[in-house]
């Protein structure tokens, strides 16, 4: 189990109109991949690292009412960016040995609207079988294009969802055992017991990422995780939970990559 000798601050998490959000995202130089079902906002994906690097691939906001992922994630490529991380040694390993690959808002209208579904009324986390929705595609399409060997799914849940206020849920039996340390680091640092679920339904984006080919070797490591809103876990608490959560899977995947271990 990984030690995390520091912890996360940052101001209090709060919404971000579209427009604002977008300005933040076109700061790093995105890439348009797509755009969403109502046809004028675009979908962008930011790169951090060296592209011809194994990617690891990190998607927020599939769902726009959990708009809150997308704030910490970006808070988090912007400490990489800035080298204002507070672990130098992890930030200069991982920019200079792989590829981070972020989709800060896989549902623009939901986001836009802070509701669940998207511009035609679909779950898009449900639609990872038949890809229905432009947002869905727009997102296979980009994983399979950077060749990712890793993937985080970001979400959030409403308090009457499960009985944990922290999740990490894993895509494929085979790497079970490496979200089950995640899990037990964040509960370590947190002092917050942290649920494990497994595979979810084949129509949900962890499971279908989970089951694609690794061109890197061993299998792809596929995460979602969860953190309770709606007021039960304080804002402030949201995002230092978002950005350790992301730092713990990097970690993570970054060792079971150089290793093939699937404990530290």
């Amino acid at each position: 189990m990984i030690h995390i000798p520091f912890n996360f601050y940052g101001p209090s998490l709060q919404y971000k109109t579209w427009s604002t959000i977008e300005k933040e995202i076109q700061s790093f130089n995105p890439k348009i991949i797509g755009k969403g079902a109502c046809n004028v906002r675009n979908i962008y994906s930011i790169s951090l690292g060296r592209a011809r690097n194994p990617t690891i691939f990190i998607l927020a906001s599939i769902h726009g009412a959990e708009w809150h992922s997308t704030i910490f994630a970006l808070k988090f490529m912007k400490m990489l960016r800035d080298n204002t991380f507070p672990d130098k040694q992890f930030r200069a390993n991982l920019l200079a040995r792989y590829n981070v690959v972020y989709v800060p808002v896989g549902n623009p209208w939901g986001y836009a609207n802070k509701t669940r579904l998207n511009y035609n009324s679909v779950d898009l986390n449900r639609d990872y079988d038949n890809f229905t929705q432009p947002e869905t595609r727009a997102i296979r399409d980009h994983f399979r294009e950077k060749k990712a060997f890793a993937f985080l799914d970001l979400h959030l849940m409403q308090p009457t969802y499960s009985k944990w206020d922290l999740i990490f849920a894993y895509g494929n039996d085979e790497t079970y055992l490496l979200n089950d340390e995640m899990a037990g680091s964040i509960q370590t640092k947190t002092r917050v017991e942290c649920g494990r679920w497994g595979k979810g339904l084949a129509s949900m984006g962890r499971n279908w990422a989970g089951k694609q080919t690794s061109p890197n070797g061993g299998h792809v490591v596929s995460v979602l995780t969860e953190i309770t809103r709606d007021g039960v876990v304080p804002e402030k608490r949201i995002m230092e939970y978002g950005l350790l959560q992301q730092y713990i899977f990097l970690k993570y995947t970054m060792k079971y990559f150089e290793e093939r271990v699937y404990t530290i």
